[in-house]
């Protein structure tokens, strides 16, 4: 496990679980949720903007693995202003606390599942900081 030096942002790699010359398999924590959310981005693409109240325990703290690609963040706690940039090369989780602004770019093409449902989302997500 890896934590980086701003608060409210851990980074992980997966468990691999077995891998050879053309192939590796990871184990990721699906947060113990029913239904999670598989995204595709083509490079270039910006996306997130936003954070999360705490509202939803699947957005408390937010998990997302990056499953393809490379992806930049930049990171903002709301409360007191530290903000930080990091460089995301799959495969990788991260997880990401309420309260902490998140913008993503797809600096390649990317594939990434997010362990909420669309609806816990929506619930809790503030677009303005």
């Amino acid at each position: 496990m890896k934590i980086c030096s701003m608060e409210g942002i851990l980074f992980y790699s997966p468990e691999l679980i077995s891998a050879n010359a053309t192939a590796a398999t990871h184990r990721i924590d699906l947060n113990q949720q029913t239904q999670g959310i598989l995204g595709y981005r083509k490079a270039g693409t910006l996306f997130g903007g936003h954070y999360h109240e705490g509202k939803s325990s699947s957005k408390n703290p937010e998990k997302l693995t990056l499953v393809y690609g490379i992806m930049r963040m930049w990171a903002e706690n709301i409360k007191s202003g530290e903000k930080e940039t990091f460089l995301l090369r799959a495969p990788i989780s991260v997880e990401i606390a309420a309260g902490i602004f998140h913008k993503l770019e797809a600096v390649s093409d990317v594939v990434f599942v997010e362990m909420n449902s669309l609806e816990d989302h929506a619930a809790d997500t503030k677009y303005e900081m």
